[in-house]
């Protein structure tokens, strides 16, 4: 009879960041896995949401084991500028293909006193490998800061400004990690809701065009509006069908009370909440341990995806839509309905948690699911 694991992982308050099952031993397959070194980072301990033992798993260190790191691949993190020179972040920082549109220069160095979450979100996705902060989900692959937050907490920037930054090198840059959203107050439906035309240009234009006509990949968190009574199918970035709406919660799939509901979510990754956050980097070459929610949880989504591309980098962006409908894992005790293909998913969770080792293992042998169709059609309306 096989014993169960429980796990405890406490940080050096003692604070509980993890506690339950450990996963089931891993089935064996029949590739030659690469040895993984010893983590050395300075807060590998607190990183519960990638420990290898922690259940249901997202399976970054086992993707981590078999070699994938995100190498080739390119992630614009969307937002308010970074700290180029962070020790835990400069090697992957790309200087010369990053852009502040707000002021119009090169220069994407966060400006003194500005309140946003760039260095936060590169942090979760390529923080190096090294004994520095915490080790990020693709530690290889490469970062470029796009600037279009011009300092005003909630609100979105013109419809220029973001058009511009989700354009970006679009030749170059292969996924678009957007931590930002409208003001969230639970009654606002305004233009800061719906997207301008330009910036619905240039996702259609990002999909069709980028990555060599294989389709940019634009990830939005969904929103911290929750606590007011928010959902975030009133975002008007949540219900483009060209953008994949990622939440957060914890391994028991609990969410903060900001976490927003809505059948736009497209799935989770382990970004914690308030009680249980991640730790990631900090401007100013410092850490931070307090960093939570759909903010947290949207960088993390961006360097699985990273992995999967390195992977295959013949996916587009629907296929990696697909890939992540048909191998999230669902949280037990919670109630999933089916979609009209048969897909189950729900408001809480989208489909599920990602889950880097099956989308790369699908990944490798995925048969393209070609272009997407739209259908049009009259709305009659009965007779008063």
């Amino acid at each position: 009879m096989m014993r169960e694991l429980y796990l405890r992982l406490r940080n050096e308050e003692g604070m509980v960041l993890y506690e339950g099952k450990a996963g089931p031993p891993e089935e064996q397959e029949t590739h030659v896995r690469q040895k993984r070194n010893t983590i050395n980072d300075q807060h590998w301990n607190l990183q519960w949401s990638l420990q290898p033992v922690v259940h249901p798993p997202m399976d970054v260190y086992d993707s981590w084991s078999r070699g994938y790191t995100g190498k080739g691949v390119v992630i614009g993190i969307v937002d308010g500028g970074t700290d180029p020179d962070h020790i835990d972040l400069v090697d992957n920082f790309d200087v010369y293909n990053s852009y502040d549109y707000v002021n119009d220069r090169g220069n994407t160095e966060l400006d003194v006193g500005f309140y946003g979450n760039g260095v936060e979100c590169a942090g979760l996705a390529v923080a190096q490998d090294n004994t520095e902060c915490i080790i990020g989900v693709a530690h290889d692959a490469k970062y470029v800061a796009i600037k279009v937050l011009t300092g005003v907490p909630g609100v979105v920037p013109e419809d220029t400004l973001v058009s511009k930054g989700l354009s970006h090198r679009r030749d170059f840059v292969d996924i678009y990690s957007n931590s930002w959203g409208p003001i969230d107050d639970g009654f606002t439906l305004d233009d800061n809701d719906t997207m301008g035309t330009l910036t619905q240009k240039a996702l259609l234009d990002g999909v069709t065009m980028g990555r060599d006509g294989k389709g940019s990949i634009f990830l939005f968190a969904t929103g911290i509006g929750g606590n007011v009574g928010d959902n975030c199918n009133a975002n008007g970035y949540m219900s483009s069908p060209y953008i994949i709406a990622i939440g957060s919660s914890n391994n028991q799939g609990q969410i903060n009370v900001e976490e927003e509901l809505c059948s736009a979510k497209f799935a989770v990754t382990y970004g914690g909440h308030f009680a249980q956050p991640v730790p990631t980097t900090s401007d100013g070459d410092a850490c931070t341990g307090s960093f939570n929610g759909s903010f947290a949880a949207t960088p993390i989504a961006a360097g699985i995806i990273a992995l999967v591309l390195e992977a295959n980098n013949n996916l587009t962006w629907r296929d990696i839509q697909h890939l992540i409908v048909e191998t999230a894992l669902p949280f037990p005790g919670y109630k999933y309905t089916a979609n009209g293909g048969g897909h189950y998913a729900n408001d809480v969770h989208g489909f599920g948690l990602m889950n880097a080792k099956a989308m790369i293992k699908a990944a490798k042998t995925w048969t393209s699911v070609g272009e997407m169709l739209t259908c049009y059609g009259d709305l009659e309306t009965p007779d008063e």
